[in-house]
This record gives structure tokens, C-alpha cells and sequence, in this order.
């Protein structure tokens, strides 16, 4: 998962679904899933990131959209102040699957590094995203496009209430409300700067 686990974590507490499904979980090859792992555990015994950068580079090899693994990665580049390479890796992850938290994480990067016209560019392209695969979608499944939308709107404006859009209002469920409440009055008080920089700051942060 990407650095910001606060973010993530709680878009993938709202759904079953992945935030970022590019590969079938079920067509996945066991070798590159074994090699990822691997890279999990050298992670935690000893935080080897070289070596970990090379056992995802063969599961990548294996299965170029592996998400899980493309994720990994990330963290492992930024862990190497690497971050040239998480735009190349966000690229490509962006045309192997045009997700919306892709496009979101694309705008973020950017904003990281000052580049503000490209940054509203993928934000706004992740917003038209999102409302597009709302019509698409009902009940459950609407809550993490939901959830993704505030955020890319929270980046374009800092300022913005969570209750100025009305369309989403009718969509949420008063628990579902109260948790996004929780999560948005916790986001305001990090701050959009602190929000990005957390983003792309060293963790050890990965996923199985």
C-alpha cells in the first residue's frame, strides 16, 4: 500500500474491494506472489531495501501488474530516496491500470514536488474518474469512490466542508457519515502539506 497508510487504510475498511485491483488476485503467478512476500519478510527481519527492490523487480518481472507488488515498490523507492523513480513506477502503474487513487497519487506527487499544474491536472482527471464510475456503481460500492472523491477535493481546496456537496450527502449511511467525519476533522488537522509529505516520507509500510 502506499505510504499514506492513513489514507488507505481507512478507503479499504469501507469496502470489500481493492482500492487498486490492476491484476486478478486469482491470475496472480505463485512465483511472483513468493517473491513478493519475500520481500515482505527481508522487510521486517532486516530492512535490507536493495534487496528488496531486487526480489520485487523479478515479481514484477514475472507479472508487470502486479499492483501489490507496484505498491511495494513504491514504498521500497522512497525508502531509497528514490523519487524520480515513484514518478516513473506511478506512471506506469497509471497506464497499466488508469485507477483513480493512481491518478490521486499521481496529482500528490507532484504537489510534493512543487509542481502544481501538473498536480490539479491529475486531480482533476481522478475527480472526472470517479464521478464517471459513480453511475456506475450502487450501495457499498459507492463509499470508497466517495471517500476517494473528498480527498482529491481536499487537495484542490483545503478548505472545502464535508457537507458542500450535496450530491454525496443522500449516499452515505449515518455510520458511514460519522466515519468519514472522524477521518476528514483528523485530515484537516494534519493539513493538506502535512497530508503530501507523510505520503512521501520513509515507512515500513508494505503489503502481503
Amino acid at each position: 500500500m502506499i505510504r499514506n497508510t492513513f489514507f488507505w487504510a481507512f478507503v479499504a475498511s469501507a469496502t470489500v474491494l481493492s482500492i487498486s485491483a490492476c491484476s486478478n488476485s486469482n491470475k496472480i503467478n505463485p512465483k511472483a506472489i513468493s517473491l513478493n512476500n519475500k520481500a515482505v519478510e527481508v522487510m521486517i527481519e532486516t530492512q535490507d531495501f536493495v534487496r528488496m527492490n531486487e526480489l520485487l523487480d523479478s515479481a514484477l518481472l514475472i507479472q508487470p501488474d502486479y499492483d501489490v507488488a507496484m505498491r511495494n515498490k513504491i514504498t521500497v523507492l522512497v525508502n531509497l530516496g528514490r523519487l524520480s523513480d515513484v514518478e516513473t513506477l506511478l506512471s506506469e502503474m497509471k497506464d497499466i491500470c488508469p485507477d483513480e487513487n493512481v491518478l490521486i497519487e499521481l496529482g500528490m506527487y507532484y504537489d510534493y514536488r512543487g509542481d502544481t499544474i501538473k498536480a490539479i491536472k491529475y486531480y482533476d482527471e481522478a475527480e472526472k474518474r470517479i464521478l464517471q464510475s459513480v453511475k456506475k456503481r450502487k450501495g457499498k460500492e459507492l463509499f470508497p469512490l466517495y471517500s476517494s472523491l473528498w480527498v482529491v477535493r481536499f487537495l484542490k481546496n483545503e478548505s472545502i466542508k464535508l457537507e458542500s456537496t450535496e450530491e454525496l450527502m443522500s449516499n452515505y449511511s449515518n455510520e458511514d457519515y460519522s466515519r468519514m467525519k472522524l477521518f476528514f476533522d483528523e485530515l484537516r488537522m494534519r493539513g493538506k502539506s502535512r497530508f503530501i509529505h507523510d505520503t512521501f516520507s520513509p515507512t515500513l509500510s508494505m503489503e502481503l
